[in-house]
């Protein structure tokens, strides 16, 4: 527990187990609908499980209803990858192969998006834009030109920079069609850059 701001927060530490039994369950899932290993869970490139995915399973374990708020959207559909920095998404394949399974516990309706065009968004850019329309009230012009300008002014953590360091290297990578890095080839790359700014 901490006081911050004058206000008591209680943190909660996940066991390894835990981490490791979520992160084995989305592993699982994905070899279900994607024929073998999925590269976002590719146990060459490490797979952390994220923070939804995360949050998913502990309200699926607790709650009779779950709905999701400001899951899934991605920058491909012009958003940030996060509201509090502007640090960029990390790895796409992963997140893309949780997509899947986020979709798939939604058709089953284990859970729901609170959100419109969700699905859509990530069928075909058409059929994004065309459900956008209906909602200008979320994606209107001035509505996102308005959550940029707040966004912007987010700051962006040292972690951060080391992190667009690290995508732009990785994305030369793979353009040579060499392999994307291992868990801790990133991890050492993000340290070391880190270290240089010093």
């Amino acid at each position: 527990e901490r006081i911050s701001k004058n206000r008591k927060e209680n943190f909660f530490i996940f066991t390894a187990d835990w981490v490791n039994y979520i992160a084995q369950t989305a592993f699982e899932i994905s070899k279900t609908f994607m024929g073998g290993e999925a590269s976002g869970f590719s146990s060459e490139t490490g797979y952390t499980p994220t923070s939804g995915w995360t949050g998913l399973m502990i309200a699926l374990n607790k709650c009779n209803k779950v709905t999701l708020y400001g899951m899934q959207v991605s920058e491909s559909q012009g958003f940030p990858y996060h509201y509090h920095n502007r640090c960029p998404q990390p790895y796409a394949e992963r997140d893309e192969a949780e997509w899947f399974i986020f979709k798939r516990f939604t058709d089953a309706g284990l859970a729901s998006f609170r959100e419109p065009c969700i699905k859509e968004c990530r069928e075909r850019d058409a059929v994004c834009e065309l459900c956008r329309a209906k909602h200008p009230e979320l994606y209107g012009p001035a509505v996102t030109e308005a959550g940029m300008k707040v966004w912007n002014q987010q700051p962006l953590p040292e972690y951060c920079e080391a992190r667009v360091e690290l995508l732009k290297m990785e994305k030369q990578r793979l353009a040579e069609g060499l392999p994307a890095y291992t868990k801790d080839e990133r991890s050492d790359i993000m340290n070391a850059y880190t270290a240089s700014k010093k």
